[in-house]
């Protein structure tokens, strides 16, 4: 609710009376096609990159992998996961959690960052579980890192913020009744939607945009344009940029 009224005050303090194009990667295409339902009559079309459905599945196959039976096995490909590509990078992750929590990372984790510290050491341990989930999703972004430097989400004021909104949103079903986009795809049918995804996408794997398609087609209603680019999951890889610069330049004023 909040999100519709930010961009319904964004539309009037730009002066937009028409529709508008709606872009949004990851996170942000879970938000434009949540605004997108509950107002379609103001979305010309939606532009989206890395597809997140927000479905638990989903957040399990980022966040949870082998981690319950790390511990016994950690090599093992016991269940789906990004860990099976960041081995190492998931050792870290993981290992911030004590073996007899791990049946539940999400969860465990959000405890810490839920905790109010009561001195140094707790606000140390706060701080290593804010900066190992950040890193965490911040390397696995790219199908290539680029080096060793994990950017803005190394930064530990930008990882106490990050991790702690992502965990409080994770925790509550990100404010959505289950599988909430499939379930009201209809109203959004008849939107020109454009989707561009990468194919080593390991924080938003392409199931979720290929499941998105399918579920159009089904209404009847194929995207304008569906490219998957041999790229992860940073809207700054090469092939990503290219596709949605082609998307953007193509599309035509906004209606008045």
């Amino acid at each position: 609710d909040h999100l519709v009224a930010d961009i319904n005050a964004l539309r009037e303090a730009l002066g937009i009376d028409g529709k508008m194009h709606v872009f949004g990667g990851s996170w942000g295409s879970t938000l434009a096609m949540v605004y997108a339902i509950a107002h379609p009559q103001n979305v010309q079309s939606l532009i989206l990159r890395g597809i997140f459905l927000g479905t638990q599945e989903d957040l399990l196959y980022m966040y949870q992998g082998n981690a319950a039976t790390y511990e016994q096995a950690p090599f093992a490909l016991s269940e789906p996961g990004a860990y099976v590509t960041y081995p190492d990078e998931w050792k870290t992750f993981v290992e911030v959690i004590a073996p007899e929590q791990r049946g539940d990372m999400m969860g465990a984790y959000k405890a810490i960052f839920d905790m109010v510290p009561a001195d140094d050491a707790e606000r140390a341990r706060q701080l290593r579980a804010a900066m190992a989930w950040s890193v965490w999703e911040g390397v696995i972004s790219n199908m290539i890192p680029a080096s060793d430097d994990a950017g803005k989400f190394g930064e530990e004021a930008f990882a106490l913020c990050f991790a702690q909104i992502e965990a409080h949103f994770f925790a509550n079903d990100l404010f959505l009744a289950p599988d909430y986009i499939i379930a009201n795809l209809a109203k959004i049918a008849a939107i020109p939607t454009h989707i561009v995804h990468g194919r080593f996408d390991q924080v938003c794997p392409l199931p979720q945009a290929s499941r998105l398609v399918a579920n159009l087609e089904a209404l009847g209603a194929k995207p304008a344009t569906f490219v998957m680019t041999n790229a992860g999951h940073s809207a700054m890889e090469r092939e990503t940029v290219l596709a949605l610069t082609a998307i953007m330049d193509g599309l035509p004023r906004m209606a008045g």
